[in-house]
């Protein structure tokens, strides 16, 4: 499965199927594309190529095997340290793995940012 990318030129039709938007008998009467897969503001450049302008939303697609993705797993290592007679947890490092939940391929700090993972909560 293709990412919609922004700035990039599609053939109207491709560009509906990346949004899981039916195009049916619509003839581009609006520049939005909404569909289950992605919202996407597009401009009209003629003989039926779409010009992405603006990604509202779009599903994850997994960098490694290309499948849409709805979670993410995580590993963190923590220590529970023993502290004035109570156990707290404490990430005392920074090791930390992000794989795909289809094919559990871990993803690079570069393909994290690919997938709009926000630095803060990985």
């Amino acid at each position: 499965m293709e990412k919609v990318e922004l700035g990039k030129s599609y053939d109207a039709e491709e560009l509906a199927k990346l949004c899981g938007f039916d195009i049916g008998d619509v003839r581009y009467e609006t520049y939005v594309f909404e569909g289950e897969k992605a919202k996407v503001i597009a401009q009209d450049e003629g003989n039926g190529v779409i010009k992405v302008l603006e990604i509202i939303r779009q599903t994850p697609i997994c960098p490694a095997c290309g499948e849409e993705i709805g979670t993410i797993y995580t590993s963190r290592t923590v220590h529970l340290n023993h502290v004035d007679g109570k156990w707290v947890e404490e990430q005392v490092d920074r090791y930390c793995t992000h794989a795909c939940s289809k094919c559990l391929e871990e993803f690079s700090p570069t393909e994290l940012d690919y997938l709009d993972v926000p630095e803060e909560i990985r």
